[in-house]
């Protein structure tokens, strides 16, 4: 919305992001779009990341709720 009025609306403004989890959130729009695990692992790989499996879960989560988003 923000790209097409210039304007942010301020309800998409939330509480900051937890430092314990911002990283999650960095790796996510640094390998978004993630349409399978081996699009996240070949991301993984190019970074020398190893991600543990509560990870890829958040990661996949984050690209879950994007599709549906995106879908309305």
């Amino acid at each position: 919305m923000a790209k097409k009025t210039g304007k942010r609306p301020a309800r998409l403004d939330g509480p900051p992001l937890p430092d314990e989890v911002a990283y999650i959130w960095q790796w996510y729009c640094s390998a978004r779009p993630i349409d399978s695990l081996a699009e996240l692992k070949a991301w993984a790989d190019l970074h020398g990341r190893r991600l543990k499996p509560h990870e890829i879960d958040l990661m996949r989560r984050l690209a879950s709720a994007e599709d549906r988003v995106a879908a309305q």
